[in-house]
């Protein structure tokens, strides 16, 4: 205590009060200077560390992985076919020796029409001709719309598909060469090549609302669908399907005009399409047959009896009998027709139901072997396996049997009776190709540690395998039926940057359930060092991040910044058997938000995490449970970013919706489903982030949470990237992005 004299008076009293003031709040002031100078110095130190190469890396894709890109086996089974990356030339390429046996396509010294180069190409069944292509444009956000030209290889000329202004899309060869399908503004159209390439209109009724031969929007999306068409063996009839979107309702997106240099182009602009909801209407699909000979098209009288998707269609072995798959609305009753295409008679080949749900893309697996023999993959074991049936469609053998799942199917040697696929049998977190003989002999092709995929040639005499592990990246090899490496081809590996560490697997315990993880460290990673977590994850159904084999992505970015990385498999992954897989089958992400959480808590018990300190991250699906996860209840996320979410299941598409859902009038749980519902329970910062053109995920599912968070009070952090889709795939608004997210994780937890 200040001692005082006896003269010390109440002006003294207050001269001394406020000096004692004066100099507390300049003490104060000048911690927070210190405080706010540490912080922004520390901030300095974070942007210091941050690898500006690495996103730059990461955002232009140059590791992504596509072992086989580009690379089309060719019809005698001893070469493939490649585009050159300058797009000038297609190569072809020995399986054996690698040598270059021939230059397919030149653009500077193909006769006839002038291109400089190519975006892709496509051969006939003879491989005497070809597709290319240019001036590619992607309505939505696969298949392509372009300029196709014809291509002589032996003639070394260059014609156009069509002589017209507008795109085209998905040509395809008649089995004999002579004839090409193609479709223009939903419309097809028949080219006879021996004719003088004379074009004739087969379709008069296609618009935005009738799509004949090709998919629509969902079709595309959710049954990968590229065309809905097939041409019979004989050349003579062309099956197609329609889909009449008229009773489905639209949805606009607006292009914005970003300009103010020109007072022409300062409005905006609107365009719709049509997007099936949930429960909503869904587009109608019928049938129909054009006959070459009589040039006629008559419609196949299929039932209608509850069977909403026409999900595939394909050719029998015999020349007049051709296979169509249709799935119910709720996509838990698949059935398989043969139709006579002169008669139009049907027949219901084989059908089955689920307890829960189809995946489409197995459907597109199906093969039809001699004697109309066919295999179908179904899980109704409990683990997915390969069935093959006769001509009756009587099962006649479980090809594959265990406890894994197939995880791919390759198809069959129908000369040596040897059907080839790929498996999970080693554990979950492993993929190997095997083969398997018309005894159920199983053999496996490929010994390496790691996930092993495979690309076919045509007869099954060789196949081009890729395999990594989780901390090496892809060996592409060209092996032999029998497995036996032939050859190694040259592939890009990325080299390790100074102080990268190695991903870790993880095990994690979620109630009674261990899921699979890895965790990535920081660079230059020092043990007595407390760091910040981020969560990595994309959990949707049958999705699986978690595996030995090898990646370079944003996590890399995040390590290169600071933080320590862990990426989980939640309940709902692949190759665990069916249970697992469909676990939250009608209850979408509740079961795996709190998984997350269980491992958020599990990775921030290690020594060298901050458990206080823990962030989450997803884009589409993975943004969906990223914001599921932080609307707990639990406080366990300091921060969270979440990337064209689905943010309600009644605003996202029909078909995948349903699947896992069921409709929302049939099913009660969408609540419990919705983020915008657990919004009150939001418990951490929030960044939103969105493209205004997503036709996939519609940025109304951003601002339908964002208002409900308005409403309630809720902070909150959002970026809109203007005219930019699902994707925002372009690199500079990747680095963009990637830079405004990881300042977001420096702002919250460090």
């Amino acid at each position: 205590m200040q001692k005082f004299s006896k003269n010390f008076t109440f002006e003294h009293q207050c001269y001394f009060v406020n000096l004692r003031v004066y100099n507390r709040n300049k003490l104060i002031i000048m911690k927070r200077l210190y405080i706010a100078l540490s912080a922004l110095m520390a901030f300095s130190a974070v942007n210091a560390q941050r690898n500006n190469s690495v996103i730059k890396d990461i955002a232009e894709k140059k590791y992504a992985a596509c072992p086989f890109a580009g690379i089309v086996p060719m019809a005698d089974g001893e070469s493939y076919a490649q585009l050159s990356a300058d797009g000038r030339t297609v190569v072809q390429y020995e399986y054996k020796s690698g040598k270059a046996v021939a230059t397919l396509f030149d653009a500077s010294k193909a006769r006839g029409a002038s291109l400089s180069k190519i975006d892709g190409f496509q051969l006939d069944p003879q491989n005497k001709n070809m597709f290319v292509y240019n001036k590619s444009v992607k309505p939505f956000r696969r298949v392509p719309l372009a300029k196709y030209y014809t291509f002589d290889i032996q003639r070394n000329k260059l014609h156009a598909l069509i002589d017209s202004a507008c795109l085209q899309r998905d040509p395809v060869y008649s089995p004999n060469g002579r004839s090409i399908v193609f479709s223009v503004d939903n419309d097809l159209y028949l080219k006879k090549m021996d004719y003088d390439g004379i074009v004739m209109r087969m379709t008069r009724n296609g618009d935005s609302a009738k799509y004949n031969g090709v998919s629509d929007w969902l079709y595309e999306e959710e049954f990968s669908a590229r065309n809905l068409s097939v041409w019979a063996p004989d050349n003579r009839f062309f099956v197609f399907v329609t889909l009449d979107n008229f009773e489905v309702l639209k949805q606009t997106l607006t292009t914005y005009s970003l300009s103010v240099d020109n007072l022409k182009d300062i409005y905006n602009s609107t365009s719709s399409y049509h997007y099936p909801k949930a429960g909503q209407n869904n587009p109608v699909p019928a049938m129909f047959v054009y006959d070459a000979f009589y040039k006629s098209i008559k419609r196949v009288p299929l039932p209608n009896d509850g069977f909403d998707y026409v999900t595939r269609i394909m050719w029998t072995n015999e020349a007049e009998t051709f296979a169509v798959f249709v799935l119910n609305r709720n996509q838990n009753h698949v059935r398989l027709y043969e139709v006579n295409c002169k008669s139009l008679m049907f027949n219901a080949l084989f059908e089955e139901t689920a307890k829960q749900y189809y995946e489409p893309e197995w459907i597109n697996k199906v093969q039809f072997l001699p004697g109309n023999k066919f295999i179908f993959p179904s899980d109704r074991d409990g683990h997915r396996h390969l069935y093959l049936y006769n001509a009756n469609g009587i099962q006649l053998s479980q090809l594959t049997k265990g406890n894994y799942d197939v995880t791919d199917f390759y198809g069959c040697d129908t000369v040596k009776n040897i059907c080839y696929f790929q498996a999970a049998m080693k554990s979950p977190l492993s993929r190997e190709v095997y083969a398997v003989d018309g005894k159920g002999v199983v053999t496996c092709l490929t010994k390496e540690e790691g996930v092993s995929s495979a690309q076919f040639n045509a007869n099954y005499s060789y196949f081009l395998c890729a395999n990594s592990t989780l901390n090496a990246p892809a060996t592409v090899t060209v092996r032999n039926a029998a497995g036996k490496v032939v050859r190694t081809l040259d592939t890009a590996k990325p080299a390790a940057r100074a102080g990268q560490q190695k991903k870790e697997f993880l095990p994690i315990v979620s109630g009674k359930d261990t899921l699979y993880a890895w965790v990535l460290k920081p660079d230059n990673f020092n043990a007595s060092t407390k760091y910040p977590l981020v969560v990595m994850q994309y959990a949707a159904p049958g999705a699986h991040n978690v595996t030995d084999s090898y990646s370079y992505g944003f996590e890399q970015a995040l390590a290169a910044s600071g933080y320590v990385v862990l990426c989980v498999d939640v309940h709902g992954s692949d190759a665990r058997g069916r249970d697992w897989r469909k676990y939250s089958y009608q209850r979408q992400g509740v079961q795996e938000a709190n998984d997350l959480v269980a491992a958020a808590r599990k990775a921030g018990s290690l020594p060298y995490v901050d458990g206080k300190r823990i962030g989450i991250y997803g884009w589409s699906y993975g943004g969906y449970m990223a914001l599921m996860a932080m609307t707990t209840g639990q406080p366990v996320f300091a921060a969270g970013v979440a990337i064209a979410p689905v943010t309600d299941w009644r605003l996202y598409d029909s078909a995948y919706g349903e699947r896992y859902m069921r409709r929302p009038q049939e099913n009660g749980s969408y609540d419990m489903s919705s983020v915008v519902k657990r919004a009150a329970n939001l418990n951490g910062a929030l960044l939103l982030v969105h493209g205004t053109k997503d036709d996939n995920v519609q940025i109304e599912n951003t601002y339908t949470l964002a208002d409900k968070l308005v409403s309630i009070g809720k902070p909150f952090n959002m970026m809109v990237y203007p005219n930019r889709n699902h994707q925002m795939s372009d690199a500079v608004t990747r680095t963009h992005l990637y830079n405004t997210v990881i300042d977001f994780f420096d702002t919250k937890l460090k």
